[in-house]
């Protein structure tokens, strides 16, 4: 049987939740945080430290308390999720962030030699530190040295800047050093911001740890071979607080920044001989497709808006790093070419609709209150409404009107998410016939519609020709996400009714004359 709900919103097609019960959940949500926030009021952009953590601690008592009475039924947000949407929404729209490294670690800075960074570093200095501050035509740079160093009219250098901290700031007790601060948008992605800075310093790759340098009270967030700890994701959802000068005084009538930064701590290492000359053979691979993207949008192409990396199958038909390693080591860092990676060109529909599947496939996003509950239960409801959020995106996938990219790019984030992470809901479900029936439905899409489709019909071409008969790298690329996927869901078979995802187009028969 067939469980999607009958009713769904006009508006989002996609959500199985009709407009009227989104609306209600919105209501219910509301009151509720009202009625906390009343308990437990915002103390204000410019408080201290201690005023704001214990505020936060307070909201966490409150949310918990809602929970429990409610049997955590309660259309209540999570208490970090209600903490960082206050924290935004009394955000000043400029944040100011304060970059620190501990004073040990600052000797690795600079102890560096020109072959342990980018080829290019002391020129992205000189460009981010010297013409925005000598240049009243230049744009002005969202990266500031630290505001006691007065930049030498020849200009900033590394070299200069670095025997100016040496000299100046470790010369007291203090165990943390200003690098220097970001200019960002409340709205920000924090790590973005972050590695914006470290690559304009020159030492992008030495980041190994980033925290918050006042601490925080929630969990880690792990990003590529970075640990940020504590921190959220948007700059303004991070816990700011009244950031003195030198001289430890604090202008709260600042109109732009209210008087409050986000500081942080970033921890260094210096990266290996490897890293460095992978990071720059990439680097360069990188700017190719970048200029290539340029190029494409120059010519008023649709395409080359977006693009993947994916590493190449080994022997084994892996596409994987060796299963024999140990899980607590590190992949070796991969180099990118045209003999290791494939690049999956995509359609400019493909990044929004990728969010949104994403968004809604793993955490009910848009849908009610009561629907994202039973999503966070993780139990076997979990599983049996993510199935029926999965008929639902088969439905909106296939839904008439819409374009052939635009339902290329649902069937490639379906996909995706699908066969994310540890799909508990694959093998915790009352309803395996569905679900197979879904990753059937899904597959046919894929071979019976999709992939008879060109590559410029799918809007993953380059532009580039393709022998007659032959794949585009493209394609291939393609063809290894969905023979990858294929493999996740026949594991999932062993839990129950046999899941086969038969994606493979069949070869094209020559008319009989």
């Amino acid at each position: 049987m067939s469980f999607v709900f009958a009713a769904s919103s006009r508006s989002n097609p996609w959500l199985m939740s009709d407009d009227f019960a989104i609306s209600r959940s919105e209501r219910e949500r509301q009151d509720i945080v009202n009625t906390i926030l009343q308990k437990c009021p915002f103390p204000g952009t410019a408080a201290d430290h201690t005023k704001k953590i214990r505020w936060t601690k307070g909201i966490t008592e409150l949310v918990y308390a809602e929970m429990e009475e409610s049997f955590f039924m309660s259309p209540c947000p999570e208490d970090t999720e209600l903490v960082n949407e206050v924290f935004l929404k009394y955000a000043p729209e400029t944040l100011k962030v304060r970059i620190r490294v501990p004073k040990s670690d600052l000797k690795i800075m600079v102890d560096s030699s020109p072959i342990d960074r980018d080829d290019d570093s002391d020129q992205r200095f000189e460009e981010a530190f010297s013409s925005s501050s000598l240049s009243a035509d230049a744009k002005a740079s969202k990266s500031k040295l630290n505001a006691v160093y007065t930049i030498p009219q020849s200009g900033a250098t590394w070299k200069d800047y670095a025997a100016w901290l040496t000299t100046t700031q470790c010369q007291d007790d203090r165990d943390q050093i200003e690098l220097g601060t970001r200019d960002c948008n409340n709205n920000d992605t924090l790590y973005d911001e972050l590695c914006a800075f470290m690559n304009d310093l020159g030492f992008r790759h030495y980041m190994e740890r980033v925290e918050l340098a006042h601490g925080s009270l929630f969990g880690e967030v792990h990003h590529s071979t970075i640990t940020f700890s504590y921190l959220e994701k948007k700059v303004g959802e991070n816990r700011y607080f009244p950031c003195p000068d030198d001289n430890n005084n604090i202008d709260t009538d600042d109109a732009e920044t209210g008087g409050v930064c986000v500081s942080i701590l970033i921890h260094l290492k210096k990266p290996s001989e490897d890293t460095m000359r992978v990071a720059k053979t990439n680097a360069a691979f990188l700017a190719h497709l970048k200029k290539m993207m340029e190029e494409s949008k120059k010519l008023n192409r649709d395409t080359c808006g977006y693009y993947k990396i994916l590493k190449k199958e080994n022997e084994n038909g892996d596409a994987d790093y060796d299963s024999e390693e140990e899980e607590d080591d590190e992949p070796p860092p991969l180099m990118y070419s045209n003999d290791t990676v494939h690049v999956l060109w995509l359609p400019l529909e493909y990044p929004n609709e990728h969010k949104r599947c994403f968004g809604h496939f793993l955490r009910g996003e848009g849908e009610s209150r009561s629907i994202q509950k039973r999503l966070e239960k993780g139990n076997t409801d979990t599983g049996n409404i993510t199935i029926s959020i999965f008929e639902s995106e088969l439905a909106y996938m296939k839904k008439r009107g819409r374009t052939l990219r635009e339902k290329f790019a649902t069937a490639l984030s379906l996909t995706e998410a699908s066969t994310y992470g540890y799909m508990s809901y694959a093998h915790d479900n009352e309803f395996p016939e569905e679900l197979a029936k879904c990753v059937s439905t899904l597959a046919t899409f894929w071979r019976t519609n999709l992939l008879k489709m060109t590559d410029d019909e799918l809007g993953i071409g380059d532009g580039s020709a393709v022998p007659e008969g032959a794949l585009s790298p493209s394609r291939e690329a393609l063809y290894t996400i969905l023979h990858n996927s294929a493999k996740r869901f026949e594991e999932m078979s062993d839990y129950g009714v046999p899941i086969k995802f038969n994606w493979k187009p069949g070869k094209s028969r020559k008319r009989k004359s």
